[in-house]
């Protein structure tokens, strides 16, 4: 019997990293993430989980009786890792962290999962379980729940002609032009977002590819911050790698829409920005109007005062 073949398989990864313990307000408890991560379970389309074996259970309930392959990982087995060894030595060496209370500050075991996204997704287009053409990462606590009862839930992705470009669809938060590659790693500079990507099978294979490289290489030069920091490096080292959506300027959640309506929303504070001369043109214009009316005001109090003596 042959496997039945879906356009689309999404990506993902649930393990218990007691993260619960760490700083608010970036604590998140195991049972927040199962919440959230029923907006991803409810898609129609093939999902494949990395996930342990204390959780693979409930993934399944989650997921009911939609496609769904779970690939096992544990905590000790990622701990037992050179990855993890080179993390945990940064973490907990002389690097200065701008906010040494975030995740990726505080968990090598974070970093662990986060640093593997692109080599899981890479895994699954190319063993492809479920006869897709494109592949797409999203993270498990994706939206927070902000998704949960949308239009988008138990039916996305919707839209994926995009993907054909052969590229990595890729979302930018934020630009941040005019820093080097080492000041974007201390300052925790996010420029993209690596929450939801993904393409065609031989475009996830050349961004797994160059992310080992990068993340290797930045390792050894001992610069450490999350995996949107790698991603940027990736794409600064080779841009037509990727197909960049937006910028957003602060909306990290935006590849719903984008997978949806094909486009997304932007921040007010991006339209400003990317619409600069006309901005300054309505500051003079309010401000030339602000200075009218004042002259017009105390030309009426004069010719009252005028009239009264």
């Amino acid at each position: 019997m042959s496997t039945p073949s879906f356009p689309v398989t999404v990506v993902s990864a649930l393990l218990d990293i007691e993260r619960n313990f760490i700083p608010q307000p970036y604590a998140r408890s195991i049972e927040e993430y199962l919440e959230w991560m029923g907006f991803l379970l409810s898609f129609p389309c093939p999902v494949v989980v990395f996930t342990s074996p204390e959780l693979a259970g409930r993934v399944k309930s989650l997921r009911g009786s939609k496609p769904l392959e779970i690939r096992e990982i544990t905590a000790d087995g990622l701990r037992q890792t050179n990855l993890h060894d080179r993390i945990a030595a940064l973490i907990s060496g002389d690097t200065k962290f701008v906010n040494p209370d975030r995740p990726e500050c505080y968990l090598p075991l974070y970093n662990g999962i986060t640093f593997r996204k692109t080599e899981w997704l890479r895994q699954v287009a190319k063993s492809n379980p479920f006869q897709s053409e494109y592949f797409l990462w999203m993270d498990a606590g994706y939206g927070y729940g902000r998704f949960k009862g949308s239009r988008a839930e138990g039916r996305w992705p919707v839209r994926l002609n995009p993907l054909a470009d052969d590229r990595v669809h890729l979302l930018q938060v934020n630009p941040h032009p005019g820093l080097d590659e080492a000041q974007r790693f201390r300052q925790h500079k996010v420029v993209f977002s690596t929450a939801c990507f993904g393409g065609k099978a031989s475009a996830v294979e050349r961004l797994g590819h160059a992310y080992s490289l990068v993340l290797n290489r930045t390792l050894e030069e001992a610069l450490i911050d999350d995996d949107q920091a790698v991603m940027t490096s990736v794409y600064e080292q080779d841009p037509e790698l990727f197909t960049v959506v937006g910028p957003t300027y602060g909306r990290h959640f935006e590849m719903v829409r984008y997978f949806t309506d094909g486009k997304v929303s932007k921040s007010p504070a991006g339209w400003v920005n990317e619409h600069r001369w006309q901005s300054a043109v309505c500051a003079v214009g309010l401000a030339g109007l602000g200075y009218l009316a004042s002259r017009k005001l105390r030309s009426v109090q004069s010719e009252e005062g005028e009239s009264e003596g």
